[in-house]
């Protein structure tokens, strides 16, 4: 596979880093009560910027509606993951269109029991989007902190494709490894719900794949013998 330098590769969601026709990338990230998908990411950004993320990799930001979704991902949440009391993690609700009033990203209203930590919410206007503490508590914030996030990963016939581009808009790197090959370095992207775009070089280099996240005001352009390429997510037709 060394010397693959096709356009286009396809990334069929058939093999260990997810269920077949299927976007959720381990067994034991889907709930069995519900069926929903859960993707942690392993990267901290704003809550607009997490919700582009989800949706860049055919979801959107995690629905959590009750205690037994609470449960669920507690108990999912990577153990590598620091545990301080400055730890947070965003999900789908919010109140940007009507303070006091709660939706979801795709615009429902919240119906339901609520789940707020002591003494909270308290940010009035300024703090607009809700995350969860280290306790599995709601707590409201402003939108544009840095926090770690959840996706809620759709199900359906879809598939991964990495397109190879010339440059890209918006996204910097956030991980330089050694990858076997083209396909090894695609295949970690996909497993980082935060990646957005790989560049690969066949080079006997420490560093031969680097992985790239979606970063407002940061441009990037294929260079040398390094080819950048686009993961997105597509219906199987």
């Amino acid at each position: 596979m060394m010397g693959l330098k096709t356009t286009e590769i396809l990334i069929i969601i058939t093999f260990q880093f997810a269920l077949a026709a299927a976007l959720c990338p381990d067994r034991k990230l889907r709930d069995p009560a519900t069926s929903k998908c859960y993707l942690f990411s392993n990267d901290k950004t704003d809550w607009f910027t997490a919700g582009t993320v989800c949706e860049h990799r055919g979801g959107f930001l995690a629905k959590i509606e009750n205690q037994a979704d609470l449960d669920f991902t507690q108990s999912i949440k990577p153990a590598d993951h620091p545990t301080s009391i400055d730890i947070f993690y965003w999900f789908g609700l919010n109140d940007l269109d009507n303070e006091g009033i709660l939706r979801w990203v795709d615009k429902t209203p919240f119906v339901g029991e609520d789940f707020w930590y002591n003494r909270q919410p308290n940010g009035g206007t300024s703090q607009n989007c809700l995350s969860l503490n280290n306790k599995w508590k709601w707590e409201d914030k402003e939108c544009g902190n840095d926090y770690y996030f959840i996706c809620n990963i759709n199900e359906g016939e879809k598939q991964y494709r990495s397109t190879k581009i010339d440059s890209i808009q918006n996204g910097d790197f956030f991980s330089l490894q050694r990858a076997v090959d083209r396909i090894d370095c695609a295949s970690r992207c996909l497993v980082e719900v935060q990646c957005a775009y790989w560049t690969y070089t066949e080079s006997t280099a420490e560093t031969n794949c680097k992985l790239l996240k979606i970063k407002t005001g940061i441009n990037q352009a294929a260079s040398g013998t390094w080819d950048l390429y686009r993961m997105e997510v597509i219906e199987i037709t």
